[in-house]
């Protein structure tokens, strides 16, 4: 009959358990620095659409001023 050390194991299983331990610590800090570049490009999105918007509005109003480019004047000169 053969039989199984199971205490052999337990130095294994605890090492197993740090390793995991640390890469989830890893993870989540990968995890929260995604999530603030996530923040960071749907704020400038945001701040985009905003300035985009503005851009719009003005360039309607400019266009309903109709405004006429200066006109050229001839200066000739007296003696």
């Amino acid at each position: 009959m053969k039989s199984v050390n199971y205490s052999g194991f337990i130095p294994h299983l605890i090492e197993s358990a740090k390793t995991l331990k640390l890469e989830n610590e890893e993870l989540k800090k990968s995890v929260k620095q995604l999530e603030k570049l996530k923040a960071s490009i749907n704020e400038l999105i945001e701040n985009n659409k905003a300035m985009l918007g503005k851009t719009e509005n003005n360039s309607q109003v400019t266009s309903h001023l109709a405004v006429q480019p200066p006109s050229t004047v001839s200066i000739e000169p007296t003696i």
